[in-house]
């Protein structure tokens, strides 16, 4: 394999952390935070933001038929969903990159959703998991507006235009 040397680049040097040998953790987590400005040593995975925006993307279509506290239910919501996408992905690829992939591991193999803590992700879910970790990144970031409970204007706008987004699915979004 050819190694090739570049000029050194001091906007992509920073400190390593843990073990690097080849000294590539700065750059990339460097050029991951060109895209993804918030990313932090807890928020560091891009699988992370997209669950955590397809899961608010997927709540105005059920807010409305909610008369309860719309804050709470959204949380509920949100363990369900969580629930359901991390089972699934676990079931079908025999993992998970998020966290709760512990419980996962040592977990039946049952698609098992609930409410009941016995079945959720990590024993503090709503902190510990997507919810807790990526929330706050993705406001930071532009991506969540916290007010309204909903994903950003601009991100529905460009998920909306997306060529292979189902005509059903877009229709949804663009009037919510």
């Amino acid at each position: 394999m050819p190694l090739f040397l570049s000029e050194r680049g001091d906007g992509l040097l920073r400190p390593s952390v843990g073990r690097d040998p080849l000294g590539l953790q700065p750059i990339w987590t460097t050029r991951a935070r060109d895209l993804i400005p918030h990313l932090t040593a807890q928020s560091n995975r891009l699988e992370g933001f997209q669950v955590l925006l397809t899961i608010f993307g997927l709540w105005p279509a059920f807010q409305g038929h909610i008369k309860d506290d719309t804050h709470k239910q959204l949380k509920n919501f949100y363990l369900l969903v969580e629930q359901a996408v991390a089972r699934s992905a676990f079931s079908i690829n025999k993992g998970w990159p998020l966290p709760g992939q512990r419980r996962l591991k040592g977990g039946s193999d049952e698609l098992v959703i609930s409410l009941n803590r016995d079945y959720h992700l990590a024993y503090g879910q709503l902190a510990s998991g997507t919810w807790g970790l990526y929330r706050g990144a993705a406001e930071r970031a532009g991506l969540l507006n916290l007010q309204t409970l909903q994903v950003a204007e601009p991100v529905e706008r460009a998920i909306a235009e997306l060529p292979l987004l189902q005509p059903n699915i877009r229709k949804s979004l663009s009037q919510a």
